[in-house]
């Protein structure tokens, strides 16, 4: 797969799940407000530091936009984020060439390992 697919598949992933995780019903109401601001303020013509200066325009629209995201996603439950996680890759993989997800070493539950929880998603196979 070349970069440019795999960069592709990664964004649309990360897409789906942050939209399955603004709808999920487990997901706190400060979640989604947090999730709504990042959205906004990229969509939003102004920022906190002009576009046009060069480097730093462009850098605190990226620091804005991960921190939201960043707290956001402390504030929304394991489970909800590993269900999210799931559907988010088995949606993307089903759409593409790739129609099944390999999975390494298993579930969270099956190793007891709540870090696990957040790590790298499933990846679509060929």
């Amino acid at each position: 797969m070349s970069r440019l697919a795999e960069l592709t598949a990664t964004v649309k992933r990360e897409v789906q799940f942050l939209r399955r995780l603004a709808s999920h019903a487990g997901t706190p109401r400060a979640s989604k407000w947090l999730l709504a601001a990042a959205l906004g303020y990229l969509a939003l013509p102004f920022d906190l530091v002009p576009d046009w200066i060069p480097v730093v325009g462009q850098l605190d629209d990226v620091l804005v936009v991960l921190t939201l995201v960043y707290l956001a996603m402390r504030l929304i439950p394991d489970g909800v984020i590993r269900d999210c996680r799931q559907e988010s890759s088995e949606i993307v993989c089903s759409s593409g060439d790739s129609e099944r997800i390999a999975h390494d070493a298993g579930s969270v539950e099956a190793t007891g390992d709540e870090e696990s929880a957040g790590a790298d998603p499933p990846r679509c196979v060929p």
